[in-house]
């Protein structure tokens, strides 16, 4: 690699070296500059290539620049969760031999949740899902699950960025979504079909951490005619039993849960 690209990239490293604490996660062209001491003329160009490959948004109102999409799912997937994909392999891997269809784990950021990783099934036709994956939390099973063990004002807050509409199947109304969170906490699992595109079914179950809170969703995916062929719905418990061995595995104590709640409820 010539010498030339090596500094561009030494540069477009100190650039996104500029956003790392708090105070710095939204700066505008004067400041970045201050930062890295690259000569504005340089940096407009270094700031438009790492705008386009969504490194960096650019807000036209404040005109200030901040962390993009690539690189929260970059940080999600290199930092968040290493420890639960490592453990969390193995038991994925028992249960798509089990369910012979996609298996996959997915961490919650912002409105999103994002696949860590994934367990292909070994069927020719199979419902595709690839690291990194964003699922919208309201319009996929492993999203509902995720969001429907978060606190009521996190929901709300979620719910009030609205429910972008991806198909027919998709839930848009907010009584309509409380009621489906309220029945997964209930059930301990959430299905979806044809939410965000056609074809494809999931069932999702919760996988909590050492605080008792909610940290993960471990999800079987498959072609919506595979799937109720099959009657996958049947392996709900069969979920709920890897999602709770993996929860135990990296910490959650149900009994602490349950002692928790109680106190909540009186």
């Amino acid at each position: 690699m010539a010498t030339k690209d090596i500094k561009s990239i030494q540069k477009c490293f100190e650039i996104l070296s500029a956003f790392t604490t708090p105070q710095s996660s939204c700066l505008n062209v004067t400041q970045i500059g201050q930062i890295t001491n690259i000569p504005l003329s340089t940096l407009y160009r270094y700031l438009q290539t790492l705008t386009v490959q969504a490194a960096l948004n650019y807000d036209s109102q404040s005109n200030q620049f901040s962390l993009g999409p690539l690189m929260i799912k970059l940080g999600t997937i290199a930092a968040k969760d290493i420890d639960i994909q490592l453990i969390a392999k193995p038991l994925m891997q028992k249960l798509r031999d089990e369910v012979q269809e996609t298996v996959y784990l997915t961490g919650l950021v912002g409105q999103e949740a994002i696949c860590i990783e994934k367990i292909d099934c070994k069927n020719s036709v199979r419902y595709i899902i690839e690291r990194g994956d964003i699922f919208p939390v309201h319009a996929s099973a492993t999203g509902r699950v995720l969001m429907a063990f978060l606190s009521t004002e996190e929901q709300e807050k979620i719910i009030a960025q609205g429910l972008k509409r991806f198909t027919e199947h998709t839930i848009t109304d907010p009584v309509e979504l409380r009621k489906s969170l309220q029945e997964i906490r209930e059930r301990g699992y959430a299905l979806s079909s044809q939410e965000l595109g056609q074809g494809g079914m999931a069932i999702s179950a919760p996988i909590f951490n050492s605080q008792n809170k909610i940290f993960a969703g471990l999800s079987i995916a498959a072609p919506v005619d595979r799937f109720r062929k099959k009657n996958l719905l049947q392996f709900n418990e069969l979920l709920i039993q890897y999602a709770n061995k993996i929860s135990g595995l990296i910490g959650y104590n149900p009994e602490s849960s349950r002692k928790i709640n109680s106190n909540q409820k009186s």
